[in-house]
């Protein structure tokens, strides 16, 4: 009887942890919110989950500038540093007085050249 109640128990922790962990990812509706999303990934590693949620922001809002920029940090957190300045140029196009996309951009170009072994 003590067996089956710890199996319930363990079934039901796991299914929970399962709702906590994928949650955040589920209730964002928003643009902003999966920017947000996005952020608190990138921020904690997981550069593959934030870009996810700045492709969703583009999705709802081809124009959010800010979701341009925030997945190609996190393409260049991933040494993928010709997405990052692609994402880059998107963002400057949206807006040309984003400083930190161009300053961005500069050291995605400088990794990109010294990834492919130029001086």
């Amino acid at each position: 009887m003590m067996k089956m109640k710890t199996k319930a128990v363990l079934i039901v922790m796991v299914a929970l942890i399962g709702i906590g962990i994928f949650a955040p990812i589920v209730s964002a509706e928003t643009a902003e919110e999966w920017n947000t999303k996005g952020i608190g990934f990138a921020m904690s590693g997981e550069y593959e989950k934030a870009i996810e949620c700045f492709d969703k922001v583009i999705e709802l809002d081809p124009n959010y500038t800010y979701a341009y920029s925030n997945r190609g940090i996190a393409y260049k957190n991933l040494k993928e540093y010709e997405r990052a300045i692609e994402d880059y140029n998107k963002a400057i196009e949206l807006d040309p007085n984003y400083a930190n996309a161009f300053s961005n951009r500069e050291l995605a170009l400088s990794k990109l050249k010294e990834q492919e072994g130029e001086p």
